[in-house]
Parts: structure tokens; sequence; C-alpha cells
């Protein structure tokens, strides 16, 4: 909290809200296309980095593992496969960094690991199962809407400034 606390105080509680809402909704893609894209290599480049953080954590290494979150995460991009979320993600990448190191404290390298494991285990090919579902995500099962998980405006509820 103390790091969340320093970001919106040099940012502002906007600024850093506006990074997080924009990171969470890009990579939330980027899983999803991953699931699909990931080569053997990229998915054991995604392990290495996971053992890496790991190490890093139980060391009490925080700024390695804040770093090596981002590189996780940045991997991902690379797996879905797709050069204009590649382009745009990548001016994002050092801000983000930046907020990583002011949002995070040693209570947080625990769940930086959880998070990689359950990320890794949804984009490895463990099972011939098909992709999950992810937030935001335009892939649904039939007649599910894809704006029913965020609570958003719907074609048959929407605000009368959008047009469908």
């Amino acid at each position: 909290m103390e790091g969340l606390a320093a970001a919106r105080e040099r940012l502002g509680a906007a600024e850093a809200e506006h990074y997080f809402a924009v990171r969470e909704s890009l990579e939330a893609l980027a899983a999803e296309l991953a699931t699909r894209n990931a080569t053997p290599a990229g998915l054991r480049g995604l392990e290495r980095i996971l053992a890496r953080t790991r190490k890093a954590a139980e060391a009490g290494r925080l700024r390695e593992t804040v770093g090596l979150n981002a590189d996780f995460h940045r991997a991902i991009v690379e797996l879905s496969g797709n050069p204009l979320l590649q382009d745009m993600m990548a001016p994002l990448d050092g801000r983000l960094r930046r907020l990583f190191r002011l949002t995070s404290g040693p209570e947080s390298t625990s769940p930086m690991c959880t998070e990689q494991e359950q990320l890794l285990a949804a984009i490895a090919p463990a099972t011939r199962r098909p992709p999950p579902t992810w937030p935001g995500s335009t892939s649904r099962a039939p007649g599910r809407s894809p704006w029913r998980c965020w609570g958003a405006a719907t074609p048959d509820r929407h605000p009368s400034h959008l047009s469908w």
C-alpha cells in the first residue's frame, strides 16, 4: 500500500489507475493470443523467467523480482504473436516498470510468483482444451456477452452517447 500511495503522489492517482487499466486490458488480450500462438521455446522462456522470479523473491531481492515480473509480462506480449499489440505495449513498458517499482513491497513478491504460475498454466497447452476466456476478451461461449464480466454498456443497455 505504501508503494501505491507513493505512485499516486508522484504520478497522481488517476494517471496510475489509467496505466494499470490499460495494462490489464492489453495483457488480457496478449494472454489470450498466447494460448494460441505460444511456441515450446516461448513457453520454456516463461518457465525460466518464473524460476528466476521465485529465486529472487525467496532471496528478498525486491527490485530484481519486480523487474523479472515485468519481463514475464512482456514475454507474454511477445508470445501473443501480434505485432500491433507488441508495438502498442512497447512505449508503456518503461512506465509500467516504474509503476511496479513504486507500488511493490516485500509482501507483493509471493503474489507475483503465484500470478506468473497461473498465467503460465493457462497459456501452456498442458491439455487440449479450448483457450480460456479472459476478462475483456472478444472470445466467448455462445450466447455470452463479452461485456457482462465488466458490467459495461451493452447494446440493450447503453449510455445515450454511444452508438452501436
